[in-house]
């Protein structure tokens, strides 16, 4: 049995194009190791599009691998463990779900049907890999995938050359234990276990999903020895037609016992037909990725193959795989500190565990969930533009800030010793004259893909006349909103704030889709906000950190003030002084931001209640229309989030107030900007340590949890 998968025409398109203009190219691109101790394994290989030079079974001793050759372009390849298997690969207790090219059993036929599945269609070397600009010759389409159910447990790595958010889906830990024993398969079927075992030995070989239980023909159900009729078994398998991709991850596919314990368990698999969300990546062709399979002791114990004879499977200790990855890690560490590496957030204990699937956390008396999983790690070892965005424009932020933001790497934005800075320069610096200078025009961007990136407010185009400046700072604001958001998690952001007046640095998150109206009706979450300035006139500054929501049907009803709270460190102390985390946990119910641990909360809401009894909104502002009647309690908060980094200065929106020490405009004033420049010399020299400086962002999936690793990608490979 097969994914219910369909490889998307305009992607063969490309590919067949490419390789037609262009020999293949054969080179080693993937390595499969068995990881039990003392038992056999034999790899299965199949190609959708043409059987590639390696052979089809492939033996592996025990804690022995194989490097398969894959030439360029080679379509819809699957790599699947077998074992048990007779002196060819066939005839298997394990794994032997057939198709074509593969002996199955006679006497019992293929069963069961399920396999733990390495799926790819590789890209051609040296051709672009950009499913943004729709160039998708040059690129690697993988992922792990147990829609038809999972045998053994597995850990696949990708290779530094392609610098993905998760570079490493650690399944090790799945076994018989994460099948579910219950799943209602509906009114006709009822409750069914989905343990699979072996006909011929009884013994448990693996986990069969909902899809692959009503449509293995030698199942028992209660009416007789017959499969359900498709009319049961479509909305579990998806085929298309009659389900849409709409339909499949709206329905019971994506909602079955068995989706949430294997998400709950490896979050990084196709758990279903249309689980493009969560298990879909993309690499650019050349990139290298191993897989290793393991041996769970509650999965198998004794395996018999056709012949009769016994494979003793010794099986390989948890204990000591997790052993060996936090050497590994140590050693990694270690190797950062010889080479000049920074080493403070490669090395403290938290980190240990962050890398490692389950968390937890333990500080000043408050645990976190154990059942966590990384999705999303930054350490800015380098800056990889397929993650962070920059926003190019000079419309102020919709508060008529007084920066412009382009892609300066040389003095805006860059990582240096594996931290990223976000700094504020003088526009004059950029120009080599006054922003002041009559007719001088500002245009951020260019061509493709460095244009404008939003025209409003005279974002894309600004020229000095009379007392209206261009925008006298430049600075940098980038976002994973072209390559990652979600739904739910556990955020932390490790970083030093700038030293300035009227400084503004950010972490932040807006929605991917709007959803629910224009802002703010579609919500924003601050993590963090601050000010450069000193304290003064009981409006705080650099000592404290600010946290918001902003909600509202409109933008003149945003209550943003109930989800207001601010932070303020002990005295003689502030946020450019050393590094600090500014954490967020956020689920249905609940939101909170921390300050360094979880147990030291800043923001705390309740999003049990939902947003429009929170805000009253028929009270203050005469029953206007509810925007999140069709949503959940969380709503807008219920969506998937990007996240933000910027820094900003000064502005008429209201961040700096009227009656803060030394301010020099005035918030009314259509000369704003220029009144701020011509003032300089007074806040210039406070300008110390001008940069939002970032060490690391770390995103941990919870139960509830959904995310995009891109949102410009074919939904569908295979």
């Amino acid at each position: 049995m097969w994914s219910r998968r369909i490889l998307l025409p305009v992607l063969i398109a490309f590919l067949v194009t490419a390789v037609e203009g262009k020999r293949k190219v054969s080179q080693a691109r993937l390595t499969i190791t068995n990881g039990c101790e003392s038992a056999p394994m034999w790899i299965a290989h199949m190609a959708g599009a043409g059987i590639g030079p390696d052979p089809q079974n492939i033996l592996l001793q025990s804690s022995k691998s194989y490097q398969f050759t894959i030439p360029d372009g080679l379509q819809a390849t699957r790599y699947w463990p077998k074992m048990g298997c007779d002196s060819d690969g066939n005839a298997c207790t394990l794994g032997g779900s057939g198709g074509p090219g593969q002996k199955c059993n006679g006497t019992v036929g293929c069963a069961p049907p399920i396999d733990t599945k390495f799926e790819a269609t590789w890209g051609v070397t040296g051709q672009p890999c950009n499913p943004g600009k729709g160039q998708y010759a040059g690129c690697d389409w993988f992922d792990v995938s147990l829609v038809d159910g999972f045998t053994l447990p597995f850990k696949m790595e990708v290779s530094q050359d392609c610098n993905l958010p998760i570079s490493t889906v650690d399944c090790s830990h799945l076994s018989a234990a994460s099948c579910p024993t219950t799943e209602n398969l509906g009114p006709s079927i009822g409750n069914l276990s989905l343990v699979a075992t072996n006909p011929t030995n009884n013994q448990t070989v693996g986990c069969y999903s909902p899809c692959s239980k009503l449509t293995f023909s030698n199942w028992k159900n209660p009416v007789g020895n017959h499969p359900p009729s498709d009319a049961i078994a479509a909305p579990y398998c998806c085929p298309t037609p009659p389900i849409s991709p709409k339909q499949c991850r709206e329905g019971v596919a994506a909602e079955s016992e068995y989706v949430k314990a294997i998400h709950q368990m490896c979050p990084h698999v196709y758990g279903y037909s249309y689980d493009d969300g969560i298990g879909l990546q993309t690499c650019p062709a050349g990139t290298t990725y191993s897989v290793t399979f393991y041996c769970p002791a509650d999965m198998i114990g004794v395996l018999t193959n056709s012949t009769g004879s016994e494979v003793e499977i010794k099986v390989e200790s948890e204990t000591k795989r997790e052993t060996e990855a936090e050497a590994k890690r140590e050693t990694e560490a270690k190797r950062e500190t010889e080479t000049g590496g920074k080493t403070e957030s490669k090395t403290d204990s938290k980190t240990k565990s962050e890398t490692e699937g389950e968390t937890k956390t333990e500080k000043k008396g408050e645990t976190l969930r154990t059942n966590e999983k990384l999705i999303f790690s930054e350490d800015f070892n380098r800056f990889d533009l397929r993650t962070w965005t920059h926003e190019i424009t000079a419309s102020g932020g919709g508060n008529w800030e007084f920066e412009w933001y382009g892609n300066n790497r040389a003095n805006n934005s860059f990582v240096e010793n594996g931290t990223l800075f976000l700094q504020a320069t003088l526009s004059e610096e950029f120009f080599n004259e006054s922003p002041t200078t009559q007719n001088l025009v500002l245009q951020p961007g260019g061509t493709f893909p460095d244009q404008c990136t939003d025209g409003n407010d005279f974002g894309c185009r600004r020229q000095t006349a009379g007392a209206n400046i261009i925008n006298p700072i430049q600075s940098a604001r980038v976002s994973t909103k072209n390559s990652f958001s979600f739904r739910y998690g556990r955020v932390e952001a490790k970083a030093k704030l700038p030293k300035g007046d009227w400084l503004w640095p950010a972490i932040w998150m807006l929605p991917r889709d709007s959803t629910y109206g224009l802002w703010p009706a579609s919500g924003e979450i601050d993590i963090l906000e601050s000010r450069g300035n000193k304290a003064s006139n009981g409006i705080s500054g650099i000592e404290t950190m600010q946290s918001t929501l902003h909600w509202g049907p409109k933008f003149s009803e945003n209550q943003f003030h109930l989800t207001h709270v601010e932070k303020t460190l002990p005295a003689g102390e502030d946020f450019s002084q050393d590094f600090h985390v500014f954490g967020l946990y956020w689920n249905s119910t609940t939101l909170y931001t921390y300050l360094d641990d979880p147990s030291n909360k800043v923001l705390v809401v309740d999003l049990a209640t939902p947003s429009w009894v929170r805000g009253d909104f028929e009270k203050e502002f005469g029953d206007p229309v509810n925007p999140w009647r069709h949503g959940t309690t969380a709503a807008p908060f219920d969506e998937e989030f990007y996240i933000i980094l910027n820094l900003a200065c000064g502005g008429t929106g209201g961040f700096f107030p009227e009656g803060m020490a030394g301010k020099p405009w005035n918030n009314l004033s259509p000369t704003a900007p220029s009144d701020f420049y011509n003032t300089k010399s007074s806040w210039y020299p406070t300008w110390t340590s001008p940069a939002l400086v970032v060490d690391s962002i770390k995103v941990w999936a919870l139960e509830e949890t959904m995310f995009t690793n891109s949102n410009q990608r074919p939904s569908k490979v295979f």
